[in-house]
């Protein structure tokens, strides 16, 4: 991954490879029992177009993983013992 533009539509192909860097980094940072936030610069406008991608995409995506009434990992192992068929609404 080093030297690609990662943001860039190029770059798809290693998209997948870096999300399983950022899962495992996060994986490593959970294993001390803590809250963890991770968080990135980001610019005024990087923000605001961020806020627009996550509207676009939760207009497009018909899962969703609610955790207002438990926590992450109840949520997960929810949707993994149901196979995907849990659904909440938003």
């Amino acid at each position: 991954m080093r030297g690609i533009d990662i943001t860039s539509p190029s770059a798809a192909s290693v998209w997948p490879a870096y999300n399983r860097l950022w899962v495992k980094i996060a994986h490593m940072m959970l294993r001390v029992g803590r809250p963890v936030l991770v968080l990135c610069p980001l610019t005024p406008d990087e923000i605001e177009e961020s806020i627009q991608d996550a509207e676009e995409l939760r207009a497009s995506v018909s899962r969703e993983f609610s955790t207002t009434d438990r926590g992450p990992a109840e949520a997960a192992a929810a949707d993994w013992i149901t196979g995907g068929s849990e659904r909440h609404p938003g």
